[in-house]
Order: C-alpha cells, then sequence, then structure tokens
C-alpha cells in the first residue's frame, strides 16, 4: 500500500509537470540560475508557456535541494503566469506541487489547503484519474493531522469515481488506503474488511496481468506453428510440382521414340504415312486424355492435401483452446482454493477480533463499573474526610484547651503549693513566739494543721492521678460501714464551712440507708475522696443557702447511690461536657477567685471508672448542682 502511495504522489508531480503546455525542453543539465534567467527572457518575450515552464524547473531544483521557501516563491510566480492564460491544468499541477512541499515541510494543514485547491482545479476540468489521485493525496495528509472521518469521505468519493471507469488499479489503491485509515483510526474490523477487497483486487489485476500474458505467448506459439505449417505445405507442392514434371517427362521421352522410329520406317514403307498419321492424331487424342486425368487427378491431391492440412490445424488449434481452457480451470480452482482459505483465514480472523470486541466491551463494563465504584468511594471518601477532619479539629481543639488547662494547672499548682506552704512556714515561727497567748497559739496551731492537711491532700490527688495513667491503681475492698464513712464525710464538710467562714451555709445530711445495711464490701477510701472532692466542690461554689450529702441504696441491684446537692451559682450548659476533664476549673483558670488545681471532678470520674461506677450531674446557672454517683457492694 505505501508502494501505491508513493508511486501515486509521483505519477501526480510528473503529471503536474507535463501539464505545464506539455513542453519539451530538457532542463535536467540546467541550473536554477540558468532556469531563472532563460524564465525572465520569456517573461520579456511575453511568452507565458515557457517563462512558466522555466520558473517551474526552478521550483523543482529548489524543492530537491529543500528550500522549500525558494521553491514556493517560484511556484506562486508560475501560478500567476499561468492565470494569465487561463492555464487550468497547469494551475492544478502547481498547487499539488505546493501541497507536496508543505506535506515535507511538515506543515499539514497548508498542504492539505492546496491539495484540495488542485482537487477543486482536477473536478472542474473533469479530469477523473487527476481527481482520484488528488483524493489520495488529501487522504495521506488528513490521516497525519488525525482528520480520519474527512479522510475516509475523500477515500470513498475516489473509489465511488474509480468504480464508474472500472480502473481496478486505482479501485486498488483506495481500497488500500481505506485499510490504513481505519487501521489508525483503531475501526479494526472496517480495516481488515478493505484490507480484503485490496488484497482480492490485487490478486486480480496480477491474474489479468498473468493470463494476458499467456495469452500473448500462445498466439505467438499460434503463429509459430502456422508459419511451419505454411512451410510444409509449400514443400509439399513443390515435390508434387517435381513428380508432374517427371511424369511430363516420360511421356515425351516415350513420344521422342516412337517418333525417331516412325522417321526411320518412314522410307520404307511411305505407304504407312497415312496410318502413321492416323495414329498421331490417335496418340495426341490420347495425350489430351492422360493430360485431364493427370490435371484431374492433381486437383483432387491438392484438395486433399489442403483439406489434410486445415484439419491439422483445426485440431491443432481445437487442441490449443482445450488444453487452454484445462489450464486456466486449473488455475481457477488454484485460485479458488485460495480464496477459500484467505477467507477462512479471514473469517478465523474476524471471530478472533469479535472476540477481543467482546472481552474489549467486557473489559469497558467492568471499568465502568470499577470507575463508578471509585467514584462513590471517592464520595464516601470526602465525606469521611470531612468528618475524620471535624473529628481532628475537635481533638485538636481539645489538645489546645489541654494544653492551655496544662498550663493554667502547672501555674496555679504553684500557687496552690505555695500557699499553705508559706502559711505554715509562717506560723510555724510565730508559735515559737513567747509573748502569744495560749489561745492564739491553738488557733494558730489549728491554721498549720488546716495548711499542712490541705498540702497532703493536694499530693494525694496529684499522685493518684500520676497512679491512674500507669494503671497501677486498684480496687482495695473491705468491710466498711456506710453510716461511719456518711459521718465522717458530714463532719469534714463542717470543718471546711467553719475553715472558709461561710456562716450562711447550712450542711445537711440525708441517709435514707435501711439500718439492714451496715457492714459491706467495698472500697471504703475511695468512696470517701470522691465524697469529699463532691463536698469540698459545692461549699467552693455556695456561699449561702445548703449542701445536702445524701445516700441510698437499691437493694435489689446491690448498689449504693450518693448525692452532693448545693444552692450554688450552677454551671453553664456550654461547660457541662467539660466539667469531668482534667484541669477544668469554674470560670477562668487564671483569675478564678476558688481554689483548687481543677483535677477533683475528674479524679472522681477516674477513680468511678476504676470503680465500675457511674458519676452524672445536673445543674442550673444560679440555682445549684447536684452531683450522683453509683457503686456495687457485696
Amino acid at each position: 500500500m505505501n508502494i501505491n502511495k508513493t508511486i501515486s504522489i509521483i505519477v501526480i508531480c510528473l503529471f503536474g509537470f507535463f501539464d505545464l503546455f506539455g513542453q519539451g525542453q530538457n532542463f535536467e543539465t540546467l541550473t536554477i540560475e540558468q532556469c531563472l534567467k532563460l524564465a525572465n527572457e520569456k517573461q520579456q518575450e511575453e511568452n507565458v508557456r515557457d517563462a512558466s515552464y522555466f520558473l517551474n524547473a526552478a521550483a523543482e531544483k529548489l524543492w530537491e535541494i529543500k528550500d522549500y521557501q525558494k521553491a514556493i516563491e517560484h511556484y506562486n510566480q508560475s501560478i500567476k503566469l499561468n492565470e494569465t492564460v487561463s492555464n487550468w491544468n497547469g494551475i492544478a499541477g502547481i498547487h499539488c506541487n505546493l501541497g507536496l512541499i508543505y506535506f515535507d515541510m511538515g506543515e499539514y494543514e497548508n498542504s492539505y489547503q492546496y491539495l484540495r485547491k488542485a482537487y477543486q482545479y482536477r473536478k472542474d476540468q473533469n479530469e477523473k484519474l487527476s481527481v482520484i489521485n488528488q483524493l489520495i493525496n488529501i487522504s495521506v495528509t488528513l490521516n497525519k493531522i488525525g482528520r480520519y472521518d474527512e479522510s475516509i469521505k475523500a477515500l470513498e468519493e475516489g473509489l465511488s469515481i474509480s468504480r464508474d471507469l472500472n480502473n481496478y488499479e486505482e479501485m486498488r489503491s483506495c481500497f488500500g488506503m481505506l485499510s490504513e485509515t481505519y487501521t489508525l483510526a483503531g475501526n479494526t474490523e472496517k480495516a481488515a474488511e478493505y484490507f480484503h477487497m485490496y488484497k482480492t483486487v490485487h490478486d486480480a489485476i496480477s491474474n489479468e496481468s498473468e493470463k494476458r500474458h499467456r495469452i500473448e505467448m500462445s498466439e505467438a506459439t499460434m503463429k509459430v506453428q502456422l508459419a511451419e505449417m505454411e512451410r510444409e505445405l509449400a514443400e509439399a507442392r513443390r515435390r508434387y510440382a517435381d513428380y508432374e514434371l517427371a511424369e511430363i517427362s516420360k511421356e515425351l521421352e516415350e513420344l521422342d521414340s516412337e517418333k525417331r522410329a516412325l522417321l526411320e520406317s518412314k522410307t520404307k514403307a511411305e505407304l504407312m504415312i497415312e496410318n502413321l498419321q492416323a495414329n498421331e492424331k490417335i496418340a495426341e487424342m490420347e495425350k489430351r486424355e492422360i493430360e485431364e486425368h493427370l490435371k484431374t487427378e492433381r486437383l483432387k491431391a491438392r484438395n486433399l492435401i489442403i483439406g489434410l492440412c486445415v484439419t491439422g490445424l483445426i485440431v491443432i488449434i481445437i487442441g490449443l483452446f482445450w488444453w487452454q481452457k484445462q489450464r486456466d480451470n486449473r488455475k481457477l480452482e488454484n485460485q479458488n482454493a485460495l480464496i477459500n482459505r484467505q477467507k477462512a483465514d479471514l473469517e478465523a480472523a474476524f471471530s478472533e477480533i469479535r472476540q477481543k470486541n467482546q472481552d474489549l466491551t467486557t473489559t469497558n463494563e467492568k471499568l465502568v463499573q470499577t470507575q463508578k465504584e471509585l467514584a462513590e468511594y471517592q464520595e464516601k471518601l470526602e465525606e469521611r474526610v470531612v468528618a475524620r477532619t471535624s473529628r481532628l479539629m475537635k481533638l485538636l481543639n481539645q489538645v489546645r484547651e489541654s494544653d492551655r488547662l496544662k498550663s493554667a494547672f502547672f501555674s496555679n499548682m504553684s500557687h496552690e503549693i505555695r500557699t499553705p506552704l508559706n502559711a505554715i512556714l509562717s506560723f510555724s515561727q510565730m508559735i515559737n513566739n513567747h509573748n502569744i497567748s495560749e489561745k492564739r497559739r491553738t488557733v494558730i496551731s489549728n491554721l498549720v494543721r488546716s495548711n499542712s492537711e490541705q498540702l497532703i491532700k493536694m499530693f494525694e490527688d496529684i499522685v493518684s492521678l500520676a497512679e491512674i495513667d500507669s494503671g497501677i491503681i486498684s480496687i482495695q475492698r473491705h468491710r466498711y460501714n456506710i453510716h461511719n464513712i456518711l459521718k465522717n464525710t458530714y463532719n469534714a464538710a463542717l470543718d471546711m464551712v467553719q475553715s472558709d467562714e461561710k456562716d450562711k451555709l447550712e450542711i445537711i445530711l440525708h441517709n435514707e440507708l435501711p439500718a439492714t445495711i451496715g457492714d459491706v464490701l467495698v472500697d471504703g477510701n475511695k468512696i470517701s475522696r470522691i465524697l469529699i472532692h463532691l463536698v469540698d466542690n459545692a461549699i467552693k461554689n455556695t456561699d449561702s443557702g445548703y449542701v445536702i450529702i445524701g445516700c441510698q441504696a437499691i437493694s435489689e441491684e446491690n448498689i449504693l447511690r450518693f448525692w452532693v446537692e448545693d444552692t450554688g451559682t450552677g454551671i453553664d450548659e456550654k461547660d457541662r461536657e467539660s466539667v469531668f476533664t482534667r484541669f477544668w476549673k469554674h470560670g477562668d483558670v487564671i483569675t478564678d477567685k476558688f481554689r483548687g488545681l481543677g483535677i477533683g471532678l475528674s479524679l472522681c470520674k477516674e477513680l468511678l471508672d476504676i470503680l465500675n461506677g457511674k458519676i452524672s450531674m445536673t445543674s442550673e446557672v444560679g440555682l445549684g448542682s447536684t452531683f450522683s454517683f453509683t457503686v456495687n457492694y457485696y
């Protein structure tokens, strides 16, 4: 197919040059400068034809050395000259050459434009073979720029013209280019179909050429045989003529002998002259009869020879035709067998192509399904990313808040530690002063004791948090009297009120435990610490009113429920989720007036988690809060 395409391009180029007025000059030996000089001279002489011819010659030489721009310039000058004499064939050829130059330059769009103009000129001049060649060149150019649909349309137009002309050579070129174009376009089924058509036409053209050659050889052989038969016929005629001559000579010799005898005997028997004359007449009559008989026999022999020759020639011709027919039949049978094999191969190829198409379709369906799943997964992934980002932002905020609270905790802790230590040191020095009264000494001693207990409690809380984080804290269940735990908590609350000098605050104990519940198996130390923290928290946030310490039993479930209720400031709704978080304090952790490290409530919750208990809270701002928790007893 590429060879045919190359030949077509070369033919078009030559056709373009021959169309330029059919110039006969030989410019092979001329240089570019000489061609341009001759073109100028012819143009001054107003000889447009020769001027255009030499311009085209110079452009072709520039094209050969790849000086494309100058070649294009001279071709355009030639077009202007041809337009003055309306030489449309020459203009078409030059446009074709310009299209091929732009093709060599890789400027396929410009190449297509010039080839399209050449095609239009050829079509206007009704030059159908040239139109087909232009369409093939246009197709080659369109394939280079990926415009396969337009290329196929051009080739189908060329194929239609080839069929109208019954030109199998051009049909073969169109079929080959269609197969190549469909291959480039990715349509393998169409490509295979047109390749089969190309192969069939190509084989038919080859077979036709071979058949014509065979007929020419047969005609030459028959001519040789006829010449040989004519020579044999001439030889037969010559031999027959020699035979007749020999017979006539023999008869003449016999007659001569009789005449000599008659002459010798004429003197002896003159009387017999009349008889001899009569015999001579009889002999002449017999001679004529013999000549007539010989003439008839010669005619019969000649007719017989001619009949035999004609019959032999007819037999030879019939034999040759029969042999040729048999040979053609065998050739046709071989071609049919080859076509059947090719058909089977093509069917197998088509079957394979269909199977591959089915596989591709299945693969495409799987890809579509995969893409759909990926899209769904992407949507879900985006949702997950958003949700995770939200969680991370929330955790980040919590971490930031935790860092802030930790910073505040350590700052607050240094304050909380220094305050009781300073009090202990100061009051310890005052105790040693002998000038103070015994009563004041007792007050100072109580203050030292209370600050020491406060400091010890703070360290115990910090140590407990450390033990919880390290996982070394455990449940220590023993027999405890819940009534005693409540009473001790109540007394501790009274001491706290007195220490804080909150005279308007009342401590109330609601012990709803039945008398049957005495000593039970619980971790009494942890329960006491939880109650003390809740009471301490309630007293800190309540200036007046009451703080209730309560307990009740849920016997059917072996559960003890404790609660601490106050009439303090209450907790805002937005802070309720952070109440049990470490280092959280009511109000600003830096400027808050309330003492403490902000770990009491979080410690209560973590201790209850160890005890498998639960803690909850209800609160209203300005009305107070209620903290309750439950633990199991045994």
